[in-house]
């Protein structure tokens, strides 16, 4: 068998796909998305989403830059910094008089508290991401089936607006397929 097989069936099952001549088969971890976002369901998620950032007004956006400048809090980090603000609690005596423990403790807090929203807020991010990377690619298996059948009606039709549509595709394929080669290069 060559070219691309595709098996696309109900809610609840599994989608099979063989995506070139020499690759494997392989079946994919969910079930054929078939959903709708209500606007009014949309509206609920945006105005949650509003809710959150209403209670995280000192957010901040870094710049590329400014993050590759900051020094990073990875885990081993972090324990660090809750055992030494730790040790600063019960050794106050071994601290200069400039350092205002009142805002470092605040500061550690602010820490601890931030990674328990990141720890909610991941698995939504992630499930949103990955959940748009297989409706999209489950849109470009069919747009490539709907171009297909596009391009044989066209190329039996006479239908002008049909053969101008086919052919603004086709070049914006083209530019696509120009634009990648030239990232890659």
């Amino acid at each position: 068998m060559s070219g691309k097989t595709r098996c696309f069936s109900g809610s609840g099952s599994r989608k099979a796909y063989r995506v070139g001549i020499n690759q494997k088969r392989f079946e994919m971890s969910y079930a054929d998305i078939n959903e709708t976002l209500l606007p009014e369901d949309k509206t609920a998620i945006k105005t949650g989403i509003d809710a959150v950032k209403a209670k995280l007004p000192f957010m901040v956006n870094l710049t590329p830059e400014e993050r590759h400048k900051l020094r990073k809090l990875g885990a081993n980090r972090m324990s660090y910094a809750s055992d030494a603000n730790l040790a600063a609690n019960s050794n106050q005596k071994a601290l200069p008089a400039s350092l205002d423990l009142n805002a470092y403790n605040g500061k550690v807090k602010l820490m601890d508290d931030l990674k328990e929203v990141y720890a909610w807020l991941t698995p939504l991010y992630e499930g949103v991401e990955s959940t748009l990377m297989a409706v999209g690619a489950e849109v470009m298996k069919l747009t490539d089936d709907v171009y297909g059948h596009l391009k044989v009606e066209a190329k039996k039709s006479k239908d002008q607006n049909l053969n101008a549509i086919v052919k603004n595709i086709a070049d914006q394929l083209k530019q696509h397929k120009k634009n990648n080669k030239q990232a890659n290069s």
